[in-house]
């Protein structure tokens, strides 16, 4: 699913845990789907936390997310009879166009900020023509 960001940004996540039955009995009596349960517990905690801080934030400190869900997936593994072993957000998927200009207009910013002018050219549609660069 697409997340938004704090900053409106656009994200897809996949996340991946490990678990094993620590106790039939419990799981017997509280889940009919152990699986859907945890994916469901993930899927909320990812959301909350995703819409928590901005892209950058997410990108630069890559555990934060998984940091702050593992612990309620933890908690609702243990309530349905199972051990969470590993939880991790493996990908954060930026294949999204507008978060890829967003990063372009980020790194002209950054230049500017170092030569103190940038001029950029846009064609019609909105995209830089090729440009040349002699040194």
């Amino acid at each position: 699913q697409d997340i938004l960001t704090k900053d409106k940004v656009t994200l897809r996540l996949n996340a991946s845990m490990t678990y094993r039955v620590v106790d039939v009995t419990q799981l017997v009596k509280s889940a009919k789907s152990p699986e859907e349960i945890l994916y469901l517990c993930v899927q909320l905690g990812l959301r909350e936390q995703v819409a928590l801080h901005t892209l950058d934030e997410i990108l630069s400190e890559r555990g934060v997310l998984a940091d702050n869900v593992k612990p309620a997936a933890v908690a609702r593994a243990t309530e349905i009879g199972l051990e969470l072993i590993e939880f991790g957000v493996k990908d954060i998927l930026a294949d999204n166009p507008v978060l890829m200009r967003l990063k372009e207009l980020e790194s002209y910013k950054e230049l500017a900020e170092k030569v103190g002018t940038v001029n950029l050219i846009m064609s019609s549609d909105g995209l830089l023509p090729k440009m040349e660069l002699k040194i």
